[in-house]
């Protein structure tokens, strides 16, 4: 039963929840409020804290992303941006797919582009290519005058989804034109763990980078 100071439940606690993954209380807020993590049962994260981090023998690009939301007005190409199991297949691919301050011809070379939540792949796409580039003006925050910044749009195909992490069987292969090899990758990545460090949402697993931290 659960002792953080949250309404009882059968699940774990926040905080041990948090002990058992390596991660801090925010990103094991951050997995629920995405619906990656349904619930914080033992046996869901006993099974989550034993997920190998991904390894690459050439930098691989991670998106690491933040709750689906409503898109700003300069973005037209979609309705929702972020990443959420709630999202439909036909809201995630867009979501991920642009518009990003990114190397965009490292994206393209990889070919495939992992999204994470909290450092857990939940979402991977195929990259066909660069579809579109432009400059965007950003208006002025609190933290941040306003400024331009130049994005980019990639084609892509939605190969892969989790439904709910800690729950294997529901880590499926969407669309069936990816080829053959990247379905392999797309099921070798769906779940894993990602130590991509980067200040953006945009990382890179290096193969001197891509082990597990805490070892």
């Amino acid at each position: 039963m659960a002792t953080d100071g949250d309404a009882p439940t059968t699940d774990l606690s926040r905080q041990r929840t948090a002990d058992l993954l390596r991660l801090s209380l925010n990103a094991v807020r951050a997995l629920e409020s995405s619906g990656y993590l349904p619930d914080r049962h033992l046996q869901r994260i006993l099974f989550l804290s034993q997920e190998p981090y991904i390894r690459a023998v050439t930098p691989l690009p991670i998106l690491r992303q933040a709750d689906a939301s409503p898109t700003p007005a300069w973005d037209q190409h979609r309705s929702m941006m972020g990443d959420s199991a709630s999202l439909t297949d036909a809201e995630v691919l867009p979501a991920n797919s642009m518009w990003w301050r990114a190397n965009a011809s490292a994206i393209v070379e990889a070919g495939i582009l992992p999204v994470s939540r909290s450092g857990f792949i939940v979402t991977v796409l195929r990259i066909d290519g660069l579809a579109e580039t432009m400059t965007v003006d950003i208006p002025a925050t609190s933290t941040k005058g306003a400024h331009r910044e130049v994005r980019h749009r990639f084609q892509a195909r939605l190969a892969g989804r989790v439904g709910a992490l800690g729950s294997p069987e529901t880590y499926e292969l969407k669309d069936a034109s990816v080829e053959a090899d990247y379905q392999d990758l797309t099921r070798q990545l769906l779940g894993r763990r990602s130590a991509a460090v980067s200040g953006g949402p945009l990382a890179y697993v290096p193969m001197s980078n891509a082990v597990d931290p805490t070892s």
